[in-house]
């Protein structure tokens, strides 16, 4: 544990904070979670949350801010190549996004969980990226209801994040 004063803490200088990558929602250097029910379209906006922070557009006119272009690695695991063709047709992505699907006769099941975070870690390295998005969570840990095994994800995670000193949603 690290012990800190409050009144010191709130007093940092700017250039210590972190800038906004969707307005106050997601800030440089954090890892949020984006849940919802099913068929709720939370993959739609993340890819739209992707292409935005790529862009440094932000999103809603402006009501959600970005700051400059970042480079996003976006890890799909829900649309295959032809589904994500069919839903985004005609669409121009920022050359600052790079999508990513498993190969899954390359990933060893028996250890999935690591050695997809394993994976997910080079990709990074190997593109630059500075936002990591991953679209599904329950494909990277399947019984996400387990607490133990969603704790252990999660701090995958932010050690992750730690190292290579991204975003992560």
């Amino acid at each position: 544990f690290n012990l800190t004063r409050p009144n010191l803490t709130v007093q940092l200088p700017e250039d210590k904070l972190p800038k906004p990558l969707l307005g106050a929602l997601w800030q440089e250097g954090e890892l949020t979670v984006l849940f919802g029910p099913t068929n709720t379209g939370k993959s739609v906006l993340a890819v739209d949350l992707a292409d935005a922070i790529a862009k440094g557009d932000g999103l809603f006119n402006g009501l959600l801010e970005t700051a400059s272009p970042k480079r996003v690695l976006y890890v799909d695991f829900e649309l295959s190549e032809a589904q994500f063709a069919i839903r985004y047709r005609g669409r121009e992505f920022s050359e600052n996004l790079v999508r990513a699907t498993p190969d899954y006769d390359f990933i060893d099941v028996k250890d999935f969980r690591n050695a997809v975070v394993r994976d997910m870690k080079a990709m990074v390295k190997e593109f630059g990226a500075e936002v990591l998005i991953v679209d599904n969570l329950s494909n990277v840990n399947p019984d996400n209801t387990q607490a133990l095994d969603a704790a252990m994800l999660v701090q995958d995670f932010k050690k992750m994040k730690g190292e290579l000193g991204i975003s992560i949603m």
